[in-house]
């Protein structure tokens, strides 16, 4: 996904977060979602080795750890986590089963610290895209633009993740203001010249290139890959895919002239996308693609319905507080810090900056 790196936009993590303030939300600032399974992954990572040797329970340690730090911020941060009906198969392991063991404890400590969590119907991913869609969410913070093929219009390479690192250095103030990232806008991906991808073109680049649910064309990199999606290719086939009512059948005969469509600008090169003719490629395309289950799975995945019910929780999100009696029972229960004095020496240290930051907050 380097073709995108020309639309991204370089800014401080703070002048991003002041966004936030500049419209009417009491208390919220920048309303951000995170996928839950990357914070799966990303603490249990360190300790795949020497784990025998990392203490007690260290990845619900580094758990408590990051939503301390990320207490500190003025945001408000949704947790999305993967629901029962997700893809079966994701980059080619399997995914369903028993939910993550760390989830529920996780779910725990997110309420604790005053924060909000939401298990999607199906994958937490494209939850988030839908979420942000609709204007629930403000950005999605993430280190993976997936959330963007599945229609997300702000994306936010994570700085959680590298931040945490710091949160018990004295300069993490400091860095947290000056640090960059780089943001995804799906309206500036489509206008840039040098990248000009719709939400449909980046569907046809995972397809063509290969994403989460299939290997993609063989032998079709991103050099073929995108100027192809910046063609009426890429809109064709999710115009098709979404059209109202369109049954199976419908669907499967429009793919045909779709990949007969394909098979010509490859061979023949009609309108000089390509740099050069690809015969051999076009006679090395299935007949079965692209798979209309996978087609779906990009272009309309499981999600909460839109417009969201009244007295969703989502539609009031932000209204939690940290809960200090409960943060401390979590951690008597979960780590091995010893019973009060030992608890309230790691609370002090970890949720007191916390606790004044979400007190300023408060009352602005």
């Amino acid at each position: 996904w380097q073709v995108l790196k020309p639309a991204a936009e370089t800014t401080t993590f703070m002048e991003f977060v002041a966004e936030g303030f500049k419209t009417v939300k009491p208390r919220k600032g920048l309303v951000v979602g995170i996928d839950a399974s990357l914070w799966f992954f990303q603490v249990q990572n360190p300790f795949l080795s020497g784990h025998w040797n990392a203490g007690h329970s260290p990845e619900l340690r580094t758990v408590f750890h990051r939503l301390a730090f990320l207490s500190t911020l003025p945001l408000t941060p949704l947790f999305v986590f993967d629901g029962p009906q997700r893809p079966a198969i994701k980059r080619g392991t399997r995914t369903l089963g028993p939910e993550h063991w760390m989830a529920p404890v996780f779910r725990n400590f997110i309420s604790a610290f005053g924060f909000d969590s939401h298990v999607a119907p199906g994958e937490a991913e494209a939850e988030l895209a839908m979420l942000n869609r609709v204007g629930i969410i403000d950005a999605v913070f993430t280190e993976d633009v997936d959330t963007l093929i599945f229609g997300a219009h702000t994306h936010a390479s994570n700085p959680c993740s590298a931040l945490a690192h710091a949160h018990q250095q004295a300069s993490t103030s400091n860095k947290r203001d000056h640090m960059e990232i780089s943001i995804y806008r799906s309206a500036r991906i489509l206008e840039h010249p040098d990248v000009r991808l719709s939400t449909g073109g980046l569907v046809m680049m995972a397809l063509l290139c290969g994403g989460d649910y299939d290997q993609g064309l063989v032998g079709c990199g991103p050099s073929v890959a995108h100027p192809l999606s910046t063609s009426d290719l890429a809109d064709n086939l999710h115009q098709a895919a979404l059209a109202p009512d369109v049954t199976a059948h419908q669907l499967v005969d429009a793919l045909i002239d779709w990949r007969e469509d394909l098979q010509h600008q490859l061979r023949d090169n009609p309108q000089h996308l390509l740099p050069r003719r690809y015969p051999a490629l076009s006679q090395l395309i299935p007949f079965s693609f692209p798979l209309p289950s996978i087609l779906r799975l990009y272009i309309a995945p499981l999600t909460s319905s839109s417009p969201l019910p009244p007295g969703s929780p989502l539609l009031s999100l932000g209204q939690q507080h940290l809960d200090i009696t409960t943060l401390a029972a979590l951690c008597e229960t979960h780590f091995c810090w010893g019973l009060t004095e030992g608890v309230a020496n790691a609370l002090r240290s970890s949720v007191w900056p916390a606790a004044v930051s979400r007190t300023m907050q408060d009352s602005i």
